[in-house]
């Protein structure tokens, strides 16, 4: 159903995510992706249901923290986002892990979580130089320097004097 259905059907190739991009509509995939996890958890977002291949477990995880992370409720997010991030390390999928971890770094940022950001977005360039691909190098690279200064500006109550700090 995942393969046949939602990758060509709803997001149009299996990386567009073209219902969320061209329509905005979040919750309308986050609904098309329960059909994709077990029902009865106490987290609903936690455990892909079985006949699914551990690529695309992590997958349907990873995208699931995306929705859930754009409907403002990004504490929802943290755990199928590390769930999907465990699963593309264990498959030794660098650049999905990249993207995960990323993700979770911009996430715990968000959260004001500062240090777990910091450290998420060294691994994020970690992963993404595993991966081999220079276009996800320069962008963990980009969210690292993205955190550096938010962490920074936190610290020193504006953008202007954490950059006059920095030469």
């Amino acid at each position: 159903m995942l393969v046949e259905v939602y990758y060509p059907r709803i997001q149009r190739n299996g990386r567009t995510n073209y219902l969320c991009t061209k329509f905005g509509a979040f919750g309308a995939d986050l609904s098309a992706l329960a059909h994709f996890f077990k029902h009865g958890d106490s987290e609903p977002w936690q455990t892909p249901v079985a006949g699914l291949e551990n690529n695309d477990k992590a997958r349907v995880l990873s995208v699931a923290a995306f929705d859930l992370r754009a409907l403002g409720r990004p504490q929802e997010s943290i755990q199928p986002l590390q769930a999907s991030l465990a699963r593309s390390i264990e498959l030794k999928n660098w650049i999905d892990a990249a993207i995960d971890i990323s993700n979770l770094s911009e996430l715990q940022l968000t959260l004001g979580d500062l240090g777990s950001a910091l450290k998420a977005a060294q691994q994020t360039v970690d992963f993404a130089g595993q991966g081999g691909n220079v276009f996800w190098q320069v962008l963990a690279r980009a969210t690292l320097a993205d955190n550096q200064i938010y962490i920074i500006t936190v610290i020193h109550g504006s953008r202007d004097l954490a950059f006059s700090n920095m030469k």
